[in-house]
């Protein structure tokens, strides 16, 4: 056993490290900035919209989430549990004010995605500390194949001062949706377990949150299409991805509606494949897969490559549930896209890893059921997808 000397120097090296690392990520996405800015935004320009706030909070070192952003640094894939496991029990014990005590997660809407008022947003580090948590949480389900560890606090957190909008750019509606996915498939998991698995049941739990889901990417296609037909184009024009690009508020929104709906989309691949199987035949993954491929493109029209790093989870979701070369090739050309440095430090080696395996295995294996779940427990590792 490490004495205390040792564990506080073994802690300081952490610490060092996840400041160089911090350092050489800014220093890249600057010089990835100025590379690309002639032709397309950065999706970090996405956050200039941000408080200054978010900005420090985001560049401390010192913050507990950066050690899960060291372990994501060395791949993701050994002891970010750990860290997680301790930040939500620090989160469940943080007082946190309600909006409004009769708020359900029905309410949250692309019109309103978080309920709440601008100003109440992101006013100290304790709030992005608990958002980022409470994201590291619902996306650390797919992995784990656990219910979110805040589950319950999930709907309260965000009903308080907590917008995930400003923490990360995706709506929270659609974060909700996917941690009450986690607890379904938790849900599903436990009853096949002690052989009382009812599929009624697990229709009927399932609906709501297709619905859910249907209901808010129909309303963000309508903030899509709305303003572009009403001059005569397409968002998915040249013309429309011009008008997005010229105008940088445009822009910016478009960005964050655009990887929302990348989110959704991946979230129903993940319903999916909870309700029906892991089966990329069956019409509903196949259709939800090919969703997601739609909205991944769209967003490439308005966001360069290194936008994509932000959307290892949905890649890696809908990814591994891909059928057929030409759709497999598109989810490994988004990984091997992003470069070496991306493939040297973080998880996007592991994660086309996670994808491959899912796919030669089916080819092996025809009658297999394999998953993204199913393809880290073949390769002895859970991989957090951020």
């Amino acid at each position: 056993m490490k004495n205390p000397e040792a564990k506080r120097a073994e802690l300081e090296n952490i610490k060092d490290a996840v400041k160089q690392n911090n350092k050489r990520k800014r220093s890249a996405s600057q010089a990835q900035s100025e590379e690309g800015s002639a032709r397309y935004p950065q999706l970090s320009d996405a956050d200039d919209a941000l408080p200054s706030t978010h900005d420090q909070q985001h560049n401390r070192a010192d913050d507990p989430h950066e050690f899960i952003s060291f372990e994501l640094f060395r791949g993701g894939t050994s002891q970010w549990e750990v860290h997680l496991d301790a930040l939500a029990t620090v989160v469940r014990g943080m007082p946190v004010v309600s909006a409004d005590n009769n708020s359900s997660p029905e309410h949250l809407t692309p019109d309103n995605p978080s309920g709440l008022e601008p100003h109440r947003l992101e006013d100290n580090a304790e709030h992005f500390l608990v958002g980022a948590v409470l994201w590291f949480d619902i996306l650390s389900c797919a992995s784990t194949s656990d219910a979110p560890r805040l589950h319950p606090e999930a709907v309260r957190l965000l009903q308080g001062q907590i917008d995930l909008a400003n923490i990360i750019p995706c709506q929270p509606w659609v974060a909700l949706a996917m941690g009450d996915i986690a607890a379904l498939g938790a849900w599903k998991a436990d009853a096949i377990s002690t052989s009382s698995l009812s599929f009624w049941k697990l229709f009927e739990q399932g609906d709501p949150i297709r619905k859910r889901l249907d209901d808010g990417i129909a309303g963000l296609r309508n903030e899509f299409d709305e303003p572009f037909s009403a001059l005569g184009v397409s968002h998915l024009s040249t013309t429309g991805a011009y008008l997005v690009l010229a105008n940088p508020r445009v822009q910016q929104e478009a960005i964050k509606r655009a990887i929302t709906l990348v989110f959704a989309y991946a979230a129903q691949v993940y319903l999916n494949t909870i309700i029906s199987g892991a089966d990329p035949k069956l019409d509903d993954v196949r259709n939800s897969v090919v969703d997601t491929m739609n909205a991944l493109q769209e967003l490439q029209l308005i966001c360069d490559a290194q936008a994509l790093r932000n959307l290892i989870w949905p890649i890696c979701i809908a990814g591994s549930m891909a059928e057929g070369a030409p759709a497999q090739a598109y989810f490994q050309s988004l990984i091997q896209g992003l470069g070496e440095e991306a493939h040297a430090f973080g998880n996007t080696t592991t994660t086309l890893q996670i994808m491959q395996r899912c796919w030669t295995s089916r080819g092996n294996n025809r009658s297999g059921s394999w998953d993204w779940a199913t393809a880290m427990e073949s390769l002895g590792q859970r991989v957090l997808l951020v």
